[in-house]
């Protein structure tokens, strides 16, 4: 035996189940009822309230979780079993309205009935509401309107003025009028004397209302079951719908909270609150049992709770200061709202219908379809462990894998029930007790797994949430899945590593410590970095022989090209040469003949003079053409050599200042002919100006540039008077800038001539 907290006392018998005795009466649950076995040879009370019961030889240990809850129906002296309203009086005592039109009066120990039929036809008590004088009102589906004040009921009907006999909500506003919504007829107001009616001609845009209320500044609030909702100011009615961001879904409660929100239930969008300027929706999303709620209510704590046709739900006071706040970067720390009661918390009233109430003691007063449900929250325990996260199983397409079986037959291959072949899958070892691989390596065609967990926690499993993310696949954590959905399923999973992440939430927002599990996809050989790195040998092959085949081609033109140049030079030189020769000396030798006239010998003289002047001519293109002479030390000899022998037959010394070991950088044909003509172009001006009597020549070398330098020690010339040079000074510029080079010359009158060829080398 034990004791719960209620002090009842709960038995424990072999056969005959279990059974709780409150001090009056004697409650059985056997195996017909409630129980899997009439067999309980130990029971025990925890902590939390629930009742464990053990013993069976069947189902083992069970537990019993009304723990918070206690139900009142027929059997417990109700008039009827479906419950519309409920009303707390000033002195503490419950009014409860019925289907079958009677009030039922309970003084904390017992129920007596008010029977306010005139007829046998039924007419339920939907509201009820106490009045400023102590009068109790109640508005009623099909008789219309009763007052009672404490002796006698006055009944209000359509005989007396009301629009409609079918009422569906009742309020008193501050100045003592009684407020009416009715199924069809719009809003009567009561002022004492007479009915006051108000529909779509007076403003209105709907003809049935569910909720009155009127708020701490005098508006007062009527919720429709089509029209939104719509404020009264005393003289204007505004309607609030979709245009102002609020649903069309029937308002069936309204409430204003100790923070001045004003909250509206409705069927099908949760619960709805507005703060003056835009409305906030909580539905299933946000963790409210249901996006149906009938009824709700303040308690003493500033907890807000809704009832509906899956059970009751509770946003704590400090929860609503959250509301509509970030959780922060990881969107997994997000904060549950609601707490929430099912059946399986000992919540098992069956379709709310809207009447929720707080007496005097804190309890909670819930009407339903099947009964009135009182709620404990002194005896509710909050749950402040928080879960333990276990991954249970690793699945191959969605199918379970013996891996303890495997784990010393790697080698072989798994057929799975769908076909599916498994082979060349690797890992280090078993988890225990939920047998599955650690560090996982699968091949790339086996790439769909799905992960299977679950949240322990000592509580019910029921209200465990949990989010889940694959690391290196998924950006953001998973919505929120509960315990019908305890598994992540992933399919064509690309090649690399992953892990796996789940945590689990308990009912109070307590979350679990993260469950980590790594893995591997391998790539196939044709994505393997041994395939990418004979990949990348190929195409640095390919590029190779590409780049090859160009610099063969460039060598096969260049081969061709210096075989043309060869040839030219040799024609050039045996042919057209040879002839000149010929015809230089056939000239010098009819000069010697005594008879020749002067004239004839002075025309010979000429003709051998142009000859030699063109084989010079020859003999430079020759040097110029010969591939040999493509480097710097034989374009400076070549200039060496002809200096010599220009300037020294003209009677001019030459100074010479050329390194002793000139390297031998490569220069083009074009480069060496276009210095050559440089050169030559203003060593031939020194010689028709007889004015100096010395040339110095030098050469110097800077990396890749090379510096040629001529001075002389004559009279010099004025620069502005070019023409003493001709077109020459041009030519030598325009040649330089072709090769890349650059042109300076500098004279002045008796300072002499200097002139600098710079140009680059290879």
């Amino acid at each position: 035996m034990t004791l719960d907290n209620f002090g009842n006392l709960w038995l424990g018998m072999v056969e005959g189940g279990v059974c709780r005795f409150d001090g009056k009466t004697i409650t059985r649950f056997n195996n017909q009822k409630d129980l899997a076995d009439n067999e309980a040879t130990a029971i025990y009370c925890d902590n939390s309230g629930y009742i464990w019961v053990g013993g069976g030889r069947t189902d083992g240990l069970m537990r019993y979780n009304d723990v918070c809850f206690s139900h009142y129906t027929t059997n417990e002296g109700l008039s009827a079993y479906e419950v519309f309203g409920i009303l707390k009086d000033k002195s503490g005592q419950l009014w409860i309205g019925t289907f079958d039109g009677e009030v039922n009066l309970y003084d904390g120990k017992s129920f007596t009935h008010l029977n306010i039929n005139e007829s046998q036809s039924y007419n339920p008590v939907m509201k009820m509401i106490q009045a400023v004088n102590g009068d109790i009102w109640l508005a009623t589906w099909g008789a219309g309107l009763l007052r009672y004040d404490g002796k006698s009921f006055y009944r209000f009907t359509k005989k007396e003025g009301l629009p409609g006999n079918d009422l569906l909500s009742i309020m008193q506003d501050r100045d003592g009028n009684i407020w009416l919504g009715t199924d069809g007829a719009g809003i009567c107001r009561y002022d004492g004397k007479t009915f006051t009616h108000f529909n779509r001609e007076n403003g209105l845009n709907d003809d049935t209302y569910m909720s009155i209320f009127q708020d701490n500044t005098g508006i007062i609030w009527f919720g429709s079951v089509s029209g939104g909702v719509t404020s009264f100011d005393g003289k204007t009615f505004t309607q609030f719908t979709q245009n102002e961001g609020f649903c069309n879904k029937p308002v069936k409660r309204i409430l204003q909270d100790k923070s001045n929100f004003i909250w509206f239930c409705t069927s099908g969008k949760g619960v709805v609150r507005y703060d003056g300027k835009s409305f906030m929706y909580l539905t299933e999303k946000e963790g409210l049992k249901a996006n149906t709620v009938n009824g709700m209510t303040q308690d003493r704590n500033g907890n807000l709770c809704f009832a509906s046709g899956s059970g009751l739900s509770i946003l704590r006071a400090d929860y609503t200061d959250k509301l509509g706040q970030k959780s922060g970067d990881d969107k997994t720390n997000q904060t549950v709202l609601f707490r929430n009661f099912s059946p399986d918390d000992g919540f098992s009233g069956w379709g709310c219908n809207g009447a929720i109430v707080e007496d005097d003691s804190g309890t909670i007063w819930i009407s339903a379809s099947d009964r009135l449900t009182r709620y404990f929250p002194g005896l509710d325990v909050p749950d402040t462990i928080a879960p333990v996260i276990q991954l249970t199983s690793v699945q191959l397409y969605n199918e379970n894998v013996p891996w303890l079986d495997l784990e010393k037959k790697k080698d072989t291959v798994l057929v799975l029930g769908n076909g599916v072949k498994v082979r060349n899958f690797q890992f280090d070892s078993i988890a225990k007790w939920y047998a599955y691989p650690e560090n996982l390596s699968l091949a790339y065609n086996n790439n769909y797994l799905t992960f299977t967990f679950v949240g322990i926690t000592p509580k019910l499993n029921t209200r465990v949430t949990y989010k889940y993310k694959l690391e290196g696949l998924d950006e953001d954590w998973s919505t929120f899945s509960s315990l019908i959905r305890t598994d992540a399923p992933y399919g064509n999973i690309p090649p690399g590593t992953y892990t796996f992440r789940v945590k689990a939430m308990n009912g109070e927002g307590y979350w679990s410590k993260e469950f980590t599990y790594t893995f591997t996809i391998r790539p196939p050989w044709w994505k393997t970095w041994w395939a990418y790195a004979g990949y990348m040998l190929l195409f640095i092959a390919a590029i190779w022989l590409v780049i090859y085949s160009v610099i063969e081609n460039q060598r096969k033109k260049i081969r061709l090209i210096v075989n043309e140049r060869n040839r030219i030079a040799r024609e050039l030189h045996d042919d057209i040469g040879a002839e000149l020769t010929r015809i230089t000396l056939i000239s010098q030798l009819l000069q010697k003949k005594p008879e020749l006239d002067a004239e004839n010998r002075d025309k010979l003289r000429k003709i051998s003079e142009a000859g030699k002047k063109v084989m010079g001519s020859i003999s430079e293109i020759i040097w110029t053409m010969n591939p040999k002479n493509d480097n710097l030390d034989s374009l400076v000899a070549y200039i060496r050599r002809y200096v010599t022998d220009y300037l020294e037959t003209n009677g001019i010394d030459v100074n010479i200042d050329f390194p002793d070991d000139i390297p031998a950088n490569e220069v083009s044909d074009e480069y060496r002919r276009n210095v050559f003509l440089v050169a030559k172009e203003a060593l031939s001006n020194l010689p028709k100006y007889p004015t100096a009597s010395s040339v110095l020549l030098s050469l110097k070398i800077k990396e890749k540039l090379a510096e040629f330098e001529i001075s002389d020690n004559g009279i010099g010339f004025s620069l502005k008077e070019k023409q003493n040079w001709g077109n020459g000074l041009s030519n030598m510029n325009q040649r330089m800038k072709a090769i890349g080079g650059n042109f300076q010359i500098s004279s002045s009158e008796q300072q002499g001539t200097f002139i600098r060829l710079t140009f680059p080398v290879r």
